[in-house]
């Protein structure tokens, strides 16, 4: 190795491959509810369902799912997943505000 290597390898072009790091928000929330009966006969309750759209990047191995009631306090897990929807049976009545992190293959997050 010389040091008129090192001037080549400085001066080739970088890469246009994606970065791991670089991940695109997923998209925004979108929440359903429905009403259904329990088998044991514990009543009517609520089931929530969130849809979201997939983050563009091919780095996103899993999304988190997180809510708060009210919008005020901590966030609280709802769960992963590999797909775009999850749902959250027996959701308390109230108003609720929902976020979803994407998770790299290398557990780098992006939330929205």
């Amino acid at each position: 190795w010389s040091a008129s290597e090192e001037q080549i390898y400085a001066a080739a072009p970088r890469t246009a491959l994606p970065n791991a790091y670089d991940i695109p928000a997923p998209g925004a929330p979108q929440v359903t509810e429905d009403l259904y009966v329990t088998r044991d006969g514990g009543g009517l309750k609520v089931l929530a369902r969130i849809n979201w759209e997939a983050s563009p990047s091919g780095f996103v191995a899993q999304y988190q799912l997180q809510a708060r009631q009210g919008g005020i306090g901590d966030w609280i897990d709802h769960g992963r997943t590999d797909g775009t929807t999850l749902e959250i049976r027996d959701i308390a009545p109230g108003a609720w505000a929902f976020r979803v992190k994407a998770i790299s293959v290398l557990a780098y997050v992006n939330e929205f």
